[in-house]
């Protein structure tokens, strides 16, 4: 008996195998001398394009007068994660909302209209390097599952959440958007095999020699998700109970 549901479960593999050699091949001819567009619905000098002032956590959370941060609007990263940060740290934060990509969050710390801001560290390190060299730039707290290894010794936000609530919203509004922030989509409805062969040409790109020396050139780094990874997050989403959601939408959707 043991011997035949061996070998039933090798045909079972070879047959995949087969039908995955035939779905690729498909998949092939229809991408065969096509160009795919990748579309990026942000502004020029953001993160997202190119890929703070305050000295210490302690004295922020001791500060008299709540800090300035700059943000874009409801449903952008850098507007988001104050919010949370807010309610969930209870740190002292007025949200200035407005300002059209990170690049104009950078330049309004720098004119001093404002204190910092909120988003990646891959962005900002790039983006805001010169600053981070000179000191002008101060990275106060990072929210991350666990401390990223270039800011081992700065203080991580999960960390200073002290009630179950807190840990829930930076891991459902922060956390885990955060993983996916950059993430590849492909329209609604497109079959299986051309979705196998972006996801393993994109897994390709990711490891190809001449790719990373252009990213390590740019001082990008590439610690990329398997499809699989960014469905288990998002699925993660459909998991939050009611009560849960309700909470991330007071906190993410303020009345007007």
């Amino acid at each position: 008996m043991g011997k035949r549901v061996a070998w039933t479960a090798s045909f079972l593999v070879g047959l995949f195998a087969l039908l995955g050699n035939l779905n690729l091949a498909l998949g092939q001819e229809f991408y065969k001398d096509k160009t795919i567009r990748i579309i990026v619905g942000f502004a020029a000098g953001g993160g997202f394009d190119t890929y703070a002032r305050i000295i210490s956590l302690e004295k922020w959370f001791a500060a008299k007068e709540p800090v300035k941060i700059g943000g874009e609007a409801p449903g952008a990263n850098d507007s988001d994660t104050p919010r949370i940060l807010k309610v969930a740290l209870g740190l002292p934060i007025q949200l200035i909302e407005g300002y059209k990509g990170t690049s104009q969050i950078r330049l309004a710390a720098e004119a001093g209209e404002i204190a910092g801001g909120c988003w990646t560290w891959e962005s900002i390190k790039v983006t805001w390097r010169k600053g981070l060299e000179s000191k002008n730039v101060n990275v106060v707290l990072q929210l991350n599952p666990k401390r990223h290894p270039d800011l081992a010794n700065v203080p991580n936000a999960i960390e200073y959440a002290k009630t179950d609530e807190g840990r829930m919203l930076l891991e459902a509004a922060v956390h885990n958007p955060g993983a996916i922030l950059r993430v590849y989509a492909s329209p609604p409805g497109t079959p299986k095999d051309r979705m196998d062969l972006l996801r393993r040409g994109f897994a390709a790109t990711m490891k190809d020699p001449g790719f990373l020396a252009e990213t390590n050139k740019a001082g990008l780094s590439v610690n990329p998700l398997s499809g699989a990874e960014v469905e288990k997050i998002v699925g993660s989403f459909f998991k939050l109970q009611s009560a849960q959601i309700g909470r991330l939408k007071e906190v993410l959707q303020p009345a007007r």
